[in-house]
This record gives C-alpha cells, sequence and structure tokens, in this order.
C-alpha cells in the first residue's frame, strides 16, 4: 500500500499485531529526520498508538487498532518543524586515552591521533536515534575523512560509556556489549547516565578532552 506522510511517497505494510511498517521511497532527499518523525509521532498521538520504532529509511507504528491512513492524516507537518527547530546543546568529556583501536583508526583514516581528536572537539554532533541495543547513541556529523569500516572482527565485550567510531556515525554504547566499531575512548558513567535521561533526537553535542 502507497500513500504519502509530509508530502513524501511511503510504502506501508502491515506486519501483523496492529504493527505497520512505514518505508519512505526516497529516504536520502527527505527535509526532515525520520526518527524525529518517530518521536513526534510517539508524543502527539498517545492515545491512538502503543510505540513507535524509527531508524534512518522506517519506521514501525504499534497502532491501538488498525486504522493507519487515518493516522497519517492526521499529522501535520507544522508541528514537526516546530518540534525539529526545538533543540538542546550539551557537552561531554572523553577520556581519548582509553580508546583501544586509535592504530587501526590512524591506518585506515591517514591522520595523527591528534589531529583526529581535534577533529572531533571542534565539530557539533547531533543526537540521532537510540538504537541496535538500549541506551547505544547514534550522533550524526562526523567528519568524511573520519569515516571508518567496522571491525573486522568485533569484540565480544566493552564496558559501557565507550566511545566509538562506525561509517558514518560516532556512536556511546550505554551498557557493556559486543562492539563492532573502533573505540576512541570512554565517557564518565554519572555524565552519561544524565545525558541518557534528557537527549532528544535532534539535540546536539560537543565532545571535550577528558584524559
Amino acid at each position: 500500500m502507497s500513500q504519502k506522510l509530509f508530502e513524501e511517497e511511503v510504502a506501508i505494510t502491515d506486519i501483523g499485531g496492529s504493527r505497520f511498517l512505514i518505508q519512505f521511497t526516497d529516504s536520502s532527499n527527505i527535509d526532515f529526520s525520520i526518527p524525529k518523525v518517530g518521536e513526534y509521532i510517539l508524543s502527539s498521538q498517545k492515545k491512538r498508538i502503543n510505540n513507535v520504532v524509527a531508524c534512518e529509511s522506517e519506521l514501525i507504528i504499534y497502532l491501538k487498532d488498525n486504522q493507519i491512513d487515518s493516522l497519517l492524516k492526521s499529522l501535520n507537518r507544522k508541528e514537526l518543524e516546530i518540534e525539529q527547530a526545538k533543540s538542546s546543546t550539551y557537552k561531554l568529556g572523553i577520556n581519548f586515552s582509553e580508546g583501544i583501536d586509535w592504530d587501526e583508526i590512524v591506518d585506515q583514516v591517514g591522520l595523527r591521533k591528534s589531529t583526529i581528536i581535534k577533529k572531533l572537539c571542534a565539530k557539533e554532533f547531533e543526537f540521532q536515534m537510540f538504537g541496535f541495543l538500549p541506551g547505544f547513541m547514534y550522533l550524526d556529523g562526523l567528519d568524511k575523512k573520519l569515516y571508518t569500516k567496522r571491525r573486522h572482527k568485533p569484540r565480544n565485550f566493552v564496558e559501557a560509556g565507550s566511545v566509538g567510531l562506525g561509517g558514518k556515525y560516532i556512536g556511546i554504547y550505554g551498557m557493556p556489549s559486543p562492539a563492532g566499531w573502533h573505540i576512541i575512548g570512554t565517557v564518565k558513567k554519572r555524565p552519561l547516565n544524565r545525558l541518557m535521561k534528557h537527549i532528544k533526537i535532534g539535540d546536539k553535542l560537543n565532545f571535550t578532552i577528558n584524559d
């Protein structure tokens, strides 16, 4: 089933259990954040939905009924734009001396460790979403020169608070877990927990050196 959401073509698939998969036909050219759309739907339609799961190109909406068409038609683009305009800025210190993959990162990007750290601390990152496990933060805005491939052999375990580079993202592990990203350092538990309680999609994050 095809429809439009905020004037963009979407494909809608009923995946059962009052769950609907919403896929944007051309997610690379839309002018809004799909995770932000998910957050907006979740906050504005509490009486009609149980949950929303969002990623870069699609949403899954958990409805209390099966009225997906009427739900999508009720969404307001101007309200979304107002929500997108609201953002807070946070700072978080990284202990770069605890990065365990610097040799591989330096080999991949061809820059000195000190130059990479300087670039990271000069950039403002945007929080995109929590994903692949609880508390894992995806941050967009990484300099293309710092894009890295995933580790050839993922680690079985990294500590909560580990900060990694993976593809176009910088990520923060909110809990102990396996890790396929290159670890550049760690952040302290208390400020990280405080950040995770308050940060919203679209908020900005600046890193500082906390070695």
